[in-house]
């Protein structure tokens, strides 16, 4: 769930969401995961979750994570999660060929100090 959250605010930070992608009709399905815990969060832990685009290509975007305790700084987990882009009858999709300017959107957050 941390992965999910740190994704759609990484996105949201660049000025898009989930919402308007799937108004376009593209989706994001998880194809692929890994996550190594280091240490356990208790209840009522606040936890910061750093967020990036690791990989971009046409048919797939890679994001990798670090989640740790905001107040103590210790990693408590760490991954990455693989997507392909599908339409909405789940066939693939060359994001950079079919919508260039929301591939140019992801080029920025892939690079932002690039972009």
């Amino acid at each position: 769930m941390w992965f999910e959250i740190g994704r759609t605010e990484l996105i949201r930070q660049f000025g898009s969401s989930y919402r308007k992608l799937e108004e376009n009709g593209l989706l994001l399905p998880v194809v692929d995961i890994h996550c190594k815990y280091m240490h356990s969060a208790k209840y009522d832990d606040l936890v910061l979750i750093r967020t990036e685009m690791k990989e971009l290509s046409g048919p797939k975007v890679v994001f990798s994570y670090e989640i740790s305790n905001k107040e103590t700084g210790v990693k408590l987990a760490k991954g990455t999660t693989t997507h392909l882009w599908v339409n909405k009858e789940m066939k693939r999709v060359n994001i950079k060929r079919a919508f260039p300017e929301i591939y140019e959107l992801l080029v920025q957050m892939h690079n932002p100090k690039k972009g």
